[in-house]
């Protein structure tokens, strides 16, 4: 049974679809520099037509991973499913590109925070 979905971006761009059900496969921060493998149910947009920016013709668009502040997000889901805390990291890399990108809490190194907007 399919469930459709649809969704306009503040650009005017839009995309439409259904929603499938995936496994999602991450790597956990367990200590000492080293990782384990964690997996999660997540609900993910699966899109059949882009308009605006997102359909243009001269960009491959592979897809958008939600970090918003609804509750489908990605980040929500995992959070409410008890896998990591509702929150991310992007740190960037200075010198050529490229950084690290992790959902739930860093504990260490010691990062630096900004806080998102809540009703923005």
């Amino acid at each position: 049974m399919l469930c459709a979905y649809g969704v306009k971006y503040g650009d005017g761009s839009s995309t439409t679809g259904y929603f499938v059900n995936d496994n999602v496969q991450i790597a956990q921060v367990s200590g000492n520099h080293q990782t384990t493998p964690m997996s999660g149910n997540v609900i993910l947009g699966c899109g059949a037509k882009q308009s605006g920016q997102l359909g243009s013709s001269d960009q491959t668009l592979d897809g958008i991973l939600g970090f918003g502040q609804s509750n489908t997000s990605m980040l929500s889901q995992h959070s409410s499913a008890k896998k990591v805390r509702k929150m991310f990291s992007h740190c960037l890399d200075g010198r050529g590109g490229g950084g690290i990108f992790a959902i739930g809490e860093v504990v260490q190194p010691k990062i630096k925070t900004t806080p998102l907007i809540d009703d923005q």
